[in-house]
């Protein structure tokens, strides 16, 4: 009898319709709840920010700000075309991460000019074919450094590259290694470049692709824990690409369980998530984290092969149930895991349960401590602390901050991928102070009734509309930030945006 009865529900369609009810109720009462990001969801915040300000500014030694601008680059595969180099050209448009490391004393971004034609998140997701880019700054060298297009010799022809999130692991002053998050055309991967300094700058090679269901599946953002071991953050489960249908069981059956695969398995539609699913699961929680260890040597494979990217790889779930995972880092220490989560305007900090994790037990993390930001939190970034700051010995951070940049209005976003405006743009800076000092910059913080964690203090450091003005250049939809305040990096800080026309660079911003 109870067979049948499910089987009713099941073709009758009234465990679905129970299924939508029941996922409305959980909204609900998250949007009663947490009004703040209901907040920044629905309302434009554009008219209450300032054209732009960074900290600083006003003092006397304010900060120097301008657009990051590369000379376009001949490619055929790119987006854009350049009426007067008449062929496709690479440009530092649409950048959605900057990377600053310190013992290469240079800055990646990752830019993908053509992301209004294949956006596997907002959509459309029609013209994969096209490639972005990533691009190289001697951030250290002179007061007006300009981009350069980092060569990448071996990458397969066949392949799309879509860069998202990017980071970088520093095996000497001259060499690295390099992973990139990439919404390919058929599966979102991990491209694994070396790069090594030539007398012209830098130069990448490929090294392979990594694909895994439970690892890539909603790639967002990659922090590599050595040459070999990486973490990534899944943002969620939905998008505008359809997946390999056995890509998407495995990776529902793998994360969330042979229940949810058993539902997927029934209610999908033409091999994607019903379209309902889009609508819930960043307030619900389907993002995660992956650990991934890999191989360096794979046999050569094409772009559409899935499987053939998953050899050499092994696997494990780290941590679920986020909504809407981004932006990843580890504490110098390795003792905490910080994670952008956008979905609840917030970066988690996860204190790591093993000094020394190998990421392959199941409890690997204990429970997050969550720190509000005034915005939806994008990528992450760590600073040191300054040379004269006492270290408190109940500061989990041990005296680095958390850089987060983000978006203080979904709505102004959306309106902006329309053509109506520009996104605005925010970053702060998240560090431990018992104290709690106010935030001093011109922000409608408290109309979003943000109150930052207890014992930490959210400090701006910049927030603009999103639109260049006679008086000063802006970023729009900020979505990645570094920052080197040493006098020897000249206090340079970056900030790159979704879909902004120009990575900032501002030069002089010490504290």
């Amino acid at each position: 009898m109870g067979r049948a009865l499910q089987r009713f529900l099941s073709q009758s369609g009234i465990a679905l319709i129970s299924t939508f009810a029941a996922i409305i109720a959980y909204l609900a009462l998250e949007v009663y709840s947490r009004r703040r990001v209901t907040h920044m969801l629905s309302h434009s915040v554009r008219p209450a920010l300032p054209p732009f300000w960074v900290r600083g500014m006003d003092g006397e030694n304010a900060p120097q700000c301008m657009a990051m601008r590369g000379d376009p680059t001949p490619d055929p595969k790119a987006f854009p075309y350049s009426d007067e180099l008449a062929s496709r050209v690479q440009i530092t448009k649409f950048c959605e991460d900057v990377k600053i490391d310190t013992t290469l004393d240079v800055a990646l971004l990752a830019c993908d000019p053509g992301r209004a034609e294949w956006d596997i998140v907002f959509g459309p997701a029609k013209s994969p074919e096209y490639r972005g880019a990533l691009w190289f700054l001697d951030y250290q060298a002179s007061n007006s450094p300009t981009p350069q297009l980092l060569p990448i010799d071996d990458f397969p022809d066949d392949r799309s590259f879509h860069p998202l999130g990017i980071n970088v692991h520093a095996t000497s002053q001259d060499t690295a290694r390099i992973f990139v998050v990439n919404n390919a055309a058929v599966v979102s991967t991990i491209e694994v470049f070396d790069m090594d300094r030539t007398d012209d700058g830098w130069r990448g090679r490929f090294v392979r692709t990594i694909f895994t269901p439970v690892g890539t599946y909603g790639a967002d953002a990659v922090w590599p824990i050595d040459a070999n071991r990486i973490l990534v953050s899944n943002m969620h489960v939905y998008f505008h690409r359809v997946s390999p249908y056995d890509a998407t069981v495995e990776m529902v059956r793998g994360v969330f369980g042979s229940w949810a695969a058993r539902w997927f398995e029934r209610n999908h539609v033409d091999g994607q998530f019903p379209s309902y699913v889009s609508f819930s699961e960043d307030l619900i929680g389907s993002g995660w984290v992956s650990h991934i260890a890999f191989d360096d040597e794979i046999a050569a494979h094409d772009g559409y092969d899935w499987r053939a990217a998953e050899a050499g790889t092994e696997t494990e779930l780290v941590v679920s149930g986020i909504k809407f995972a981004n932006g990843i880092q580890l504490t110098p220490d390795k003792k905490h895991l910080v994670l952008g989560e956008t979905g609840m305007a917030a970066v988690l900090l996860y204190p790591v349960l093993s000094e020394n994790p190998t990421w392959e037990r199941a409890e690997r993390l204990g429970k997050a401590l969550v720190l509000p930001v005034p915005f939806l939190a994008d990528n992450v970034f760590l600073t040191p602390p300054q040379n004269d700051a006492d270290v408190l010995p109940e500061d989990p951070l041990q005296g680095y901050s958390i850089l987060t940049a983000g978006h203080p209005s979904a709505l102004d976003m959306e309106e902006s991928l329309k053509g109506n405006g520009t996104a605005p743009s925010w970053v702060v800076q998240i560090y431990y102070d018992p104290a709690q000092p106010k935030d001093q910059a011109p922000a409608p913080a408290n109309e979003l009734g943000f109150t930052p964690a207890h014992n930490f203090t959210v400090q701006s450091l910049l927030i603009t509309k999103g639109a260049n003005t006679p008086d000063a250049p802006s970023v729009a939809s900020s979505s990645g930030v570094s920052w080197d305040p040493t006098y020897r990096g000249r206090g340079t800080f970056m900030v790159a945006g979704l879909y902004s026309d120009d990575p900032l660079i501002c030069r002089g911003m010490h504290t």
